[in-house]
């Protein structure tokens, strides 16, 4: 296969070719030659400016100078602010501050309260009394001579031979005397007992006491589960006793007690009867 050449003809390659250079160069008289010629050319310096004592965002501010006026009114520093809207909030600060705020002096305050100098300057004064008027002693009364002291008590109460809580304790256990608690004690050691357990026994006996429960027609009709104390008449006659016979439940068994029966006078025949 032959080797295939490309090159530049008249008709289209060359006119293609001229017009890319035309699109992306440019003619030397189309470059600017001087700032003004640029768009932005107000932006850029004409001549070399010192620098040298412009400020950093992180420098040393010690000697910049500043211009700032008084705040109208008291407010807190906010962040984000102008130094000179801040020193003019603070300038405002300074200028509210009154002389005793510098001087620490209280003959600089306002609107002082008035301070007594002494007791007389009161409106109540005279209902005081002085250190020097108050008596230190039972003798400075009035009736001071009628008191005595607690040692001087203690002394005229030994004196008429009355005893302490304590003394009488003491003599009272020497004479063989007890207390409530150990005469209980003892008491009950003996066997004795209290009201409420005498009571307590006296309620479980009568408890358990025979209650008369009614008639019962024969011995088949008693209760299958009587209780301690029962007591029933049999009506008929019964394996218990003849009839009318009294029975007591005693806890295991019915216990008879009697029959009823009736007295009456003989008749004469029934005297004749015996007699013959």
């Amino acid at each position: 296969m032959a080797d295939t050449q490309k090159f530049l003809d008249n008709l289209n390659g060359l006119p293609a070719l001229w017009q890319q250079i035309v699109s992306n160069f440019a003619k030397k008289t189309d470059v600017p030659t001087k700032t003004s010629q640029l768009a932005n050319d107000s932006g850029y310096l004409t001549t070399h400016q010192d620098v040298s004592g412009k400020l950093d965002k992180t420098g040393d501010a010690s000697n910049t100078t500043t211009k700032f006026t008084q705040a109208a009114t008291r407010a807190n520093l906010s962040s984000g602010e102008k130094v000179s809207v801040s020193l003019g909030k603070i300038m405002k600060y300074f200028a509210d501050l009154k002389t005793v705020a510098f001087s620490g002096s209280y003959a600089d305050l306002s609107n002082k309260p008035s301070i007594p100098g002494s007791v007389a300057d009161l409106a109540d004064g005279a209902d005081y009394a002085k250190k020097s008027e108050i008596p230190t002693d039972n003798a400075d009364l009035a009736n001071g001579a009628g008191y005595q002291t607690a040692t001087q008590v203690n002394t005229a109460i030994a004196g008429k031979g009355y005893q302490t809580a304590a003394q009488v304790k003491s003599t009272v256990e020497g004479y063989g005397y007890q207390t409530a608690s150990q005469v209980e004690s003892k008491i009950t050691g003996k066997g004795y007992q209290t009201a409420s357990q005498v009571d307590s026994k006296i309620s479980t006996a009568i408890a358990s006491a025979v209650t008369y429960q009614g008639n019962a027609a024969t011995a088949a009709d008693l209760p299958a589960s009587p209780k301690k104390g029962w007591m029933y008449n049999i009506v008929a006659a019964s394996n218990y006793g003849p009839a009318g016979t009294n029975v007591i439940w005693n806890g295991k068994e019915w216990d008879p007690q009697s029959g009823t029966f009736s007295i009456n006078a003989m008749t004469a025949d029934e005297v004749a009867a015996i007699c013959k």
